[in-house]
């Protein structure tokens, strides 16, 4: 532990994740937060303090400059919590590595590579060597509950057959953004138009079929997905939407990874108010078998602030490059993502 010198951390992006992983950072007294970037003009000037709501002024205000901020603070880490898209993220983290800082980014793309987002890790691992810095993408889901404990409760299997993972979620009690992405309120016809365009539905499922075959050591043919809307039978409410009978009020989220024509990796991830059961389940096919539920869930929201805080130690003291979060499920014992661990 770094006590008497704590780790120097930035805030990239002060949305409801980002404001947790800052009240969880401000709290700690191995961390020292130097500075907090964000684009909502409301933030911007505010103390830390004021935002995470705490008593007491920090003397750290935000700023929606990130070059500005990264060349005056000089952070050790920076907690990346803006998008979910690579494509949306990777100049931010580009500007965050450019300036010689590791980083640690909650977007669900940046968990694990696939085929059509692989240019975009390459591209930025390269960075990081160049600047001698990681990398980490992590969160619940993809991050831990898909992908990570499955392969950490696989090391007890002689052999693995199939890995199959139930996810149900309350919706009503998560914060606003993924109410929304769930389709909240929506005639069901929108909401798949909006999903067939990308801009509907979690991120992050396909994420975890590869990270979870990379771990398995398999080669899959291919991955497939469905979304369906999860329809309210009556009016319902949540504190933030309305839905009317009829109306979307969640979403159901299926992905298959297929190996020598047979699905070897089945995951199931539903979102919607008030399911009877909230669980997460976790069933392998193997030598031998395990089948473990959590019930209630794995809470998305604080588990996924406190991933972020608990990965600062040991990304720092990771080798440089994209780190394989989906190889080592636990956070203290990481490794980093070589060449011949990217999606070839």
């Amino acid at each position: 532990m770094r006590e008497a010198s704590p780790y120097r951390v930035m805030f990239f992006g002060l949305g409801e994740i980002g404001k947790r992983a800052l009240r969880m950072a401000l709290n700690s007294r191995g961390i020292s937060v130097v500075g907090a970037v964000d684009t909502d003009q409301e933030l911007v000037g505010k103390d830390l303090g004021a935002i995470a709501g705490l008593a007491n002024a920090t003397g750290v205000a935000v700023s929606d400059d990130a070059v500005e901020v990264l060349a005056h603070s000089r952070p050790d880490a920076v907690i990346h919590t803006t998008n979910s898209m690579i494509e949306e993220v990777e100049p931010q983290i580009s500007t965050v590595v450019s300036a010689g800082a590791n980083c640690i980014s909650s977007a669900e793309e940046m968990f694990h590579p696939r085929p059509d987002t692989y240019n975009h890790f390459r591209k930025l691992h390269e960075e990081a060597l160049a600047r001698n810095v990681s990398i980490l993408g992590t969160g619940v889901n993809p991050g831990y509950v898909m992908d990570s404990l499955p392969l950490f409760l696989a090391k007890v299997c002689e052999a693995v057959h199939s890995v199959k993972v139930e996810r149900i979620v309350d919706a009503s009690t998560r914060r606003f953004p993924l109410q929304k992405k769930v389709g909240m309120g929506l005639h069901p016809d929108v909401f798949i138009d909006l999903v067939k365009k990308n801009k509907m539905g979690h991120r992050g499922l396909v994420e975890s079929m590869y990270s979870l075959a990379h771990g398995l050591g398999w080669n899959l043919d291919r991955v497939e997905e469905k979304v369906v809307p999860v329809l309210a039978q009556d009016r319902v409410e949540t504190e933030f939407f309305t839905v009317e009978a009829g109306k979307t009020m969640g979403m159901k989220h299926s992905g298959y990874g297929i190996r020598d024509g047979k699905r070897v990796i089945s995951l199931d991830l539903q979102m919607y108010v008030k399911p009877e059961k909230v669980y997460d389940r976790i069933v392998i096919d193997g030598v031998p078998s395990v089948d473990t539920t959590l019930k209630g869930g794995v809470p998305g929201d604080s588990a996924t602030a406190s991933i972020l805080i608990h990965s600062v130690p040991s990304v720092m003291e990771c080798k440089p490059g994209f780190i394989n979060l989906g190889r080592m499920p636990f956070i203290h014992t990481m490794f980093s993502l070589t060449s011949d661990m990217l999606w070839e």
